[in-house]
């Protein structure tokens, strides 16, 4: 799991996930993924039911190095 990107200012790593369903267990799983390497990380996030989910909120509170930020909802990528 996990990609090498290139970044403007540096080189930015890229994890990615497969699940069979799109649900919070597997969110989840990414999250935990996410956990496990060094450093601060920033997740860029839609509002997707399940990345607001009680369990995901727990799951932030937790792990402090690992922040959300949400994209507006109304400025599309």
């Amino acid at each position: 799991m996990g990609e090498k990107v290139a970044a403007d200012d540096g080189l930015r790593e890229a994890l990615t996930c497969s699940a069979a369903r799109r649900d919070t267990a597997a969110f989840l799983a990414l999250l935990e993924a996410v956990a496990a390497r060094e450093g601060q990380r920033v997740l860029i996030l839609d509002h997707l039911s399940i990345h607001k989910s009680l369990d995901v909120r727990l799951w932030s509170l937790a792990h402090p190095r690992v922040r959300f930020w949400f994209q507006p909802t109304y400025k599309p990528w």
